[in-house]
């Protein structure tokens, strides 16, 4: 490597380890914030001895506090693996690390989508009993989770659009250094 890539190299590095202290305490906030719906939800939907509080809704209740330990579990994890991260290492090595950590479709996209699906059967549950009683189940079944993908699929699309923003010109960089 010569001294040009070198100086594009340590750039990149002090750019990821900016975006790592953001991400780091994103993780710890979004963490926060899932704890506390957890405790929320779950006196809602859980404890509350609320008699006309139908067993659904109980359910319904269940199925958000899952998502969200989900959510705030990864979150934790997300924050931990940032924070003992060493910069330190070899070279090559924090390059790799950091690559596959800024690729878009890395496996930790599947927690979230687990956490999103188990939210969404929540929210199918409970939204559905407050739609006009001439539809079936079914049909207030679909028009919910229809409802619920639409926007589900907007966030997604926002969320890549962000990452190529941001995460993207960094992972590019890095993956070319990968390459030299």
């Amino acid at each position: 490597m010569n001294t040009s890539n070198n100086i594009s190299i340590q750039e990149t590095l002090e750019k990821v380890k900016a975006r790592d202290s953001k991400l780091k305490k994103t993780s710890h906030n979004m963490m926060i914030v899932y704890l506390i719906g957890v405790i929320i939800y779950l006196g809602i939907f859980v404890i509350n001895p609320d008699p006309d509080f139908k067993f659904s809704e109980r359910i319904s209740g269940l199925f958000y506090i899952i998502g969200f330990i989900i959510l705030g579990l990864y979150f934790r994890y997300y924050k931990r693996m940032i924070s003992n991260l060493d910069y330190t290492l070899p070279l090559i090595s924090v390059i790799k690390q950091a690559e596959r950590r800024y690729y878009f479709y890395n496996k930790n996209l599947l927690w979230l989508l687990l956490a999103v699906l188990i939210i969404g059967i929540g929210v199918v549950i409970s939204v559905q009993k407050r739609l006009p009683d001439s539809l079936t189940t079914f049909e207030s079944s679909l028009i919910v989770s229809i409802s619920y993908l639409l926007i589900i699929t907007i966030s997604f699309i926002f969320g890549i659009i962000r990452w190529r923003k941001t995460e993207k010109p960094i992972w590019l960089k890095l993956r070319q250094a990968l390459k030299e």
